[in-house]
């Protein structure tokens, strides 16, 4: 049986985690009980700033999900931001030599260790 998923009215990153923390599945991936990986992220969403909320999006999204490719509206979904922001960013980003996005919409992370200290992993 396929889950349908309707946004909540205050659907963003909050409503996201919301979503998350209300679903047993995504909650049996972290042993730590319901609700641990929604509230984690919800936490560093609060304390950290556009750019680094997109590199540890990109960080996140490659080590769980390598085999697609996300859109700037995603990743910006993703990073409780605008896809705007995301687009000057990465070209940023790319600039520093973190990424590479010359394959259309393909991100390769050239120093995951470098993007890993602009998003303040702990």
């Amino acid at each position: 049986m396929v889950s349908s998923f309707s946004p909540p009215k205050d659907f963003g990153p909050k409503g996201f985690l919301k979503e998350i923390c209300r679903r047993k599945s995504y909650d049996s991936m972290n042993p730590e009980g319901p609700g641990a990986l929604a509230k984690e992220k919800w936490m560093d969403q609060m304390d950290k700033g556009a750019s680094e909320r997109i590199a540890e999006a990109l960080l996140f999204l490659q080590d769980h999900f390598s085999h697609q490719n996300w859109t700037r509206r995603e990743i910006a979904q993703w990073a409780g931001t605008t896809p705007e922001t995301v687009i000057r960013t990465l070209s940023q980003f790319e600039k520093e030599g973190l990424i590479d996005q010359t394959d259309g919409r393909s991100i390769r992370i050239l120093s995951k260790e470098k993007l890993r200290e602009r998003a303040d992993v702990r």
